[in-house]
């Protein structure tokens, strides 16, 4: 059946690798040297002063942004095999949702957790076709983000909905109190940041507890049918949270108006290892390094130059295409014998990690010196990566004769 051979190939597969998982550190580390140099020569310096502790406030708001919170959902549900292809919908919708419960007189954290019921709803939808009926889950989210773009089209007239200006008034006085002595410049978002890493905790507690979706590949094939209906209904509820927790930093509700809307969040999921760590505990291992994925893909939007009609999404592209390809190439050249053609695989690796960081390096100098470090970081990109599919190729060719 066409669904059990997507779940089946976009489930995490192999054996339990300590290399895997201190590969996807590495990279991780490795970004993160590259762009926080590029990143830092952006933030504008103050006057008279020096800009550390708002360069420190700035990395903290983006390790628990509300985007994060989606990206979370994401790859809870990657780590089941589905791609929820309805979160940025979803995101829009609870958004939607919250302002409209404060501006009719509810307090915020009911309309919050309003959101995530109706969020949780719209997961178990997903979840009863895709994990019940075993449709397939791109298909099914993407159908699901489409009638949502719909429905809030027909609702909302406008744009989008304004909150009213007094709306989150309890909550500045609530932080301010609780942190009088620091006196927080800007304590919505300082209630944002709680809020994200509170439900951030939360899933990692329940990991950590029932193991119900850090199943390994050995276990019994009944017990993931579970597995992947809690992942989409936590993919939606917690997209639907980012969404109310957008309102923390803007004030108003966007409605949505494309079913899919950037790559920041797919990539932050794959980066943090979604697609290649594997066994029991590692989705956890991924929770705990998303912050600071979908950190360094935020800075790599922020500092690399715009690709020509296709704007900064197109450059997250180029970066979740190379991350992905470098992926695939180290899990293919820590999975070979060590021999006389080993070193084929891990060669071709090395070229695309020195791709990577050609392309990384260069953006600390913006400018049309930045694209030209990207276009060169690509090519040497591409080089290791036609090289590592000829040599998957051969190895193949190479195996059917013996059989043979």
């Amino acid at each position: 059946m066409l669904v059990k051979s997507v779940e089946a190939q976009l489930r995490p597969t192999g054996p339990e690798s300590l290399p895997r998982d201190l590969f996807v550190a590495g990279l991780l580390l490795g970004l993160a040297f590259l762009l926080f140099p590029a990143w830092e020569r952006t933030l504008p310096q103050p006057a008279g002063g020096p800009r550390s502790s708002s360069y420190r406030q700035d990395v903290i708001g983006q390790l628990v942004s509300a985007s994060m919170l989606a990206a979370l959902g994401f790859l809870l549900a990657m780590r089941q095999g589905a791609i929820d292809l309805s979160i940025w919908a979803m995101m829009g919708l609870g958004g939607l949702l919250a302002a409209w419960m404060i501006n009719a007189g509810h307090v915020p954290w009911v309309a919050f957790l309003v959101a995530v019921a109706i969020g949780a709803v719209v997961g178990g939808v997903n979840a009863f076709f895709v994990a019940g009926l075993k449709l397939p889950s791109p298909l099914i989210t993407l159908a699901t983000g489409i009638g949502m773009v719909a429905v809030a089209g027909q609702l909302v007239g406008a744009r989008e909905v304004m909150l009213r200006p007094d709306a989150f008034d309890g909550w500045v006085r609530g932080i301010q109190a609780l942190l009088d002595a620091k006196q927080p410049s800007a304590p919505l978002q300082t209630a944002r940041m709680i809020l994200v890493a509170g439900a951030w905790s939360v899933v990692l507690v329940v990991l950590l507890w029932r193991y119900h979706l850090t199943l390994s590949v050995n276990e019994d094939a009944r017990r993931r049918r579970p597995a992947l209906l809690a992942a989409l209904v936590a993919s939606a509820a917690l997209a639907s949270l980012a969404g109310a927790c957008w309102l923390l930093d803007h004030g108003r509700a966007p409605v949505p108006t494309r079913p899919v809307d950037g790559l920041v969040i797919p990539t932050a999921a794959v980066l943090a290892g979604a697609v290649v760590l594997v066994g029991r505990g590692r989705t956890i291992l991924a929770c705990i390094c998303l912050p600071v994925a979908v950190l360094m893909v935020k800075l790599w939007r922020q500092v690399a130059p715009p690709v020509r009609n296709g704007g900064f999404d197109a450059a997250v592209g180029i970066l979740a295409v190379m991350v992905v390809g470098l992926q695939l190439a180290g899990i293919w050249a820590l999975s070979r014998r060590r021999g006389g053609r080993a070193w084929r695989p891990l060669a071709t690796t090395v070229v695309m990690l020195i791709g990577l960081g050609v392309a990384g390096w260069s953006l600390r100098y913006g400018g049309p010196a930045a694209w030209r470090g990207m276009k060169a970081g690509l090519g040497i990109w591409g080089l290791g990566a036609a090289a590592s599919v000829a040599t998957v190729c051969r190895a193949a060719i190479l195996r059917r004769r013996q059989s043979g």
